[in-house]
């Protein structure tokens, strides 16, 4: 977990602020343009921009410093410029780095070259104000669509920049890694039937991201895909899934509705590490495994250890992968085959008291109000089976209980 938390950890940057073009040596060297200084290294006749310090916002990186070709961007050489707002990467450079522009809170521009054919994971990440990412006609591998950085095939979206709301066009197949890691505006995505797969982190630290539908069609999510999307209440995953992997969902701290379908075959470790909005989950038998600390579990910053939450219950078959990691986790299993339907009020009879409490239940979610029942309350008033608790649960099981007063059953 440290490990991974250590992503939203701004990098140190040791600015070296030497004015003035100085000749290329075997260490670093200075380059002033505008209100940067670029630092510098050289090998044969290129050089690789490596760090960057000023308080400018325009940018424009040249194709040469003296006799040398600008051909890279090195690993965090821009990171944390809070100024930038716009930055243009000239035709001579190949490759950009990881993290090279990461957490420029100002930044909202970006123009690509005709020759860049490599940018590193993370490299516009955490730049939540990125509006648009321009790239030259002429580049052969990567290309702009609707402002957003794309393959140049315009199926596998790199680099999201937009606003707080994105609709990913239909003929997208692939979202990278960290494809919108760090967006600290995006309240909203909508998914194309397209889409297969979805990277790692690809959605990481989208603190106002509130709901996500994974389309039938993506068959893999990667590992902390949505992980600290703390506004997150609700996620609908696809049935084209059979993994949900290590830390997917882990520390989404308002997350309260979420279903797994029968394809999945097994839950990764921390996959819903601190959903403790989360009050149960069915879990059905097609599960084989459920990873460490998968779900159910919280830390307990008073005991300093991993506990299961207050009031959790998972449901499934006796038997199941659930039951096995239920039971040795100490949450509460609640027998799928033997649930009591229509007893909300747990008192071992079903009776008006349990109908008028799934009345009133019904009233508060019909009127927007929130719910107040805990999952048992939920699955067991769930009297016909629709995964919708209303009037007409009620009226079965006052029915069932005037039935039985009637004969003494």
């Amino acid at each position: 977990m440290k490990k991974l938390l250590s992503l939203f950890t701004a990098f140190s940057m040791a600015a070296i602020a030497i004015h003035g073009f100085t000749p290329a040596r075997a260490s670093a060297a200075s380059y002033t343009v505008g209100s940067y200084t670029l630092t510098y290294t050289v090998s044969g006749t290129t050089a690789a921009v490596t760090d960057c310090s000023g308080s400018g916002t325009s940018l424009e990186i040249p194709e040469t410093i003296g006799s040398y070709t600008v051909t890279s961007v090195s690993s965090n050489a821009f990171a944390e410029l809070s100024g930038l707002t716009d930055v243009t990467i000239p035709d001579s450079v190949v490759s950009i780095g990881e993290y090279s522009f990461w957490n420029c809170a100002a930044l909202t521009s970006v123009s690509i070259g005709s020759g860049t054919a490599e940018i590193g994971s993370y490299a516009f990440s955490a730049c939540p104000r990125l509006a648009s990412i321009s790239v030259s006609s002429s580049n052969s591998t990567y290309t702009s669509v609707s402002g957003m950085l794309y393959s140049k095939d315009e199926t596998s979206l790199i680099c999201y920049a937009g606003g707080n709301t994105a609709v990913l066009p239909e003929n997208t197949l692939t979202i990278g890694k960290a494809a919108f890691f760090g967006n600290t505006t995006l309240e909203s995505v909508t998914l194309p039937s397209s889409l297969t797969s979805i990277g790692d982190y690809a959605f990481s630290g989208c603190f106002t991201l509130g709901k996500i539908s994974i389309p039938i069609s993506v068959t893999s999510i990667g590992k902390g895909c949505f992980m600290s999307c703390t506004s997150l209440t609700q996620a609908v995953l696809g049935a084209g899934l059979d993994e949900i992997p290590e830390e997917c969902f882990s520390s989404c701290t308002a997350l309260e509705t979420l279903n797994i379908p029968t394809s999945i075959e097994a839950i990764g470790d921390s996959a819903f590490y601190g959903c403790h909005k989360i009050t149960g989950l069915y879990i059905p038998s097609t599960v084989l495994s459920l990873g460490e600390y998968s779900i159910g579990i919280r830390y307990n910053i008073r005991s300093g250890k991993n506990e299961p939450i207050s009031g959790f219950y998972i449901s499934g078959d006796t038997g199941s992968a659930a039951e096995k990691y239920a039971r040795s986790n100490g949450i509460d299993f609640l027998d799928f085959s033997s649930i009591p339907y229509g007893d909300t009020d747990g008192s071992g009879n079903v009776d008006a008291i349990d109908a008028s409490m799934v009345l009133a239940e019904y009233a508060r979610t019909a009127t927007s109000g929130a719910s107040e029942f805990t999952f048992y309350q939920t699955t067991v008033s769930d009297f016909n089976g629709d995964s919708i608790i209303d009037a007409v649960d009620a009226s079965l099981i006052l029915s069932y209980y005037a039935k039985n007063a009637v004969s003494g059953g």
